[in-house]
């Protein structure tokens, strides 16, 4: 199993159980087909309390996990090409085509605008009560660091690469503002990075590089060895990004198999 010497506490997220696995722990959970996939993280985050953090990792995502050994556990570890993408409410044309979608940017507004309507019933309970009741967490300090993040615009951001390490000091915030995004339906690509920026300044968190495998690159890196290696000491990921039937042979290629810490789980299950 990929990161079996690794790390010693592993959960993976399928839609089935897996049969003849007795040293697999598998959390049945349906991403409907990867477009919710965080929700792998929130269920796991729900029943696994008692742990330093929660390293979240993609089945295209090959981590060079001894090149992050001294990474503060106590913040965010995220991708550092995260991209920018649209404003909330603003008109733009030719936009990529989950940006369009009914998981894009309408869904992203509709996160924004439960948090307005609940930041405001929150202030006035809070007045009501003279300051008595205190809501579970800020959603006022949220959107502030929502606007903060996109310098004066609430903006949508994106990443295609499935690979976040949060400490558990933010899984209650992490729980508490996720629920709000899965209700509305926004995509995983575009909700992991755009939710992390409600959470905390995006310049406390730790960037982490990549090197990209792809359908123009992979035999480079599957028939030389000293491609690969020299990736895995300089980068702190590698992506892989093709096709879900191209990714899962390059992943279960042999070659991979005997490069990383252990034997891969096939992925074709799961």
């Amino acid at each position: 199993m990929l990161y079996k010497k690794a790390f010693l506490n592993r959960i993976y997220c399928g839609s089935v159980p897996l049969n003849n696995q007795t040293e697999i722990n598998v959390k049945v959970v349906d991403t409907k087909h990867g477009a919710f996939l965080y929700d792998c993280l929130t269920e796991v985050m729900k029943t696994h309390t008692n742990f330093t953090g929660y390293l979240f990792i993609g089945e295209e995502i090959l981590l060079n996990y001894w090149n992050m050994i001294e990474f503060d556990l106590g913040r965010i570890w995220e991708d550092e090409n995260t991209i920018v993408g649209p404003n909330l409410y603003e008109q733009t044309f030719n936009l990529w085509e989950w940006w369009e979608s009914p998981w894009g940017v309408r869904a992203v507004e509709k996160v924004y605008e439960y948090l307005i309507e609940l930041n405001y019933y929150e202030n006035r309970r809070s007045k009501l009560t003279q300051g008595n009741w205190i809501p579970d967490w800020d959603a006022g300090q949220a959107l502030n660091a929502w606007l903060w993040n996109g310098s004066g615009e609430f903006s949508c951001y994106w990443t295609n690469k499935s690979v976040l390490y949060l400490p558990r000091t933010f899984s209650d915030l992490f729980l508490n503002i996720s629920k709000h995004f899965r209700h509305s339906g926004v995509r995983h690509g575009i909700a992991i990075p755009t939710l992390i920026r409600l959470m905390t300044l995006q310049e406390n968190n730790i960037k982490l590089t990549s090197t990209e495998v792809n359908q123009k690159n992979s035999d480079d890196f599957l028939k030389n060895r000293d491609v690969l290696t020299k990736a895995s000491q300089q980068t702190h990921i590698i992506s892989i990004n093709c096709e879900r039937k191209e990714r899962r042979f390059i992943l279960n290629d042999l070659r991979l198999k005997e490069y990383v810490v252990g034997k891969f789980l096939e992925y074709s299950q799961c």
